[in-house]
């Protein structure tokens, strides 16, 4: 699948996504510590790490009858597009069988759950069986 805009182009294919912000070879059950490398780039250069880590929230709503000039009304529409396309590149950024596993988070509009999901499920490190506690494990006496 391939796709254009005036500013930038979307690539997917069954290995790697590139978007305007960069390219990364996509998540699979195997891969998390090299998709990792490339996805953190990615969502910093698009100002969008924050809204997936959860510690940028969304400004409070303009008013409805606030100005398109207004900065209550710029910062919420930004917010909102960086919103959207935080979670369109994390989920283009994995395989279609894990899509299925976190499309909830989609549907839910949630980038920064489905990004605490993905490293929760797919971060060995991340489990009580890492690679240092096995090694901890043998060689404690």
């Amino acid at each position: 699948m391939s796709s254009s805009s005036e500013n930038s182009t979307i690539q997917l294919t069954p290995t790697r996504y590139t978007n305007k912000y960069g390219s990364c070879i996509r998540l699979t059950p195997t891969n998390f510590s090299r998709w990792l490398s490339g996805i953190e780039p990615m969502l910093m250069a698009g100002d969008l790490y924050n809204i997936t880590t959860g510690t940028e929230q969304a400004p409070p709503p303009a008013a409805q009858n606030a100005s398109t000039t207004s900065r209550a009304y710029i910062d919420d529409q930004s917010y909102r597009k960086r919103h959207r396309e935080c979670w369109m590149t994390i989920y283009n950024s994995i395989t279609e069988s894990l899509q299925v596993r976190f499309r909830h988070f989609v549907r839910d509009a949630d980038p920064a759950g489905m990004w605490t999901s993905i490293i929760q499920n797919m971060d060995t490190t991340q489990h009580h069986v890492s690679s240092g506690r096995l090694y901890s494990d043998f060689f404690t006496e």
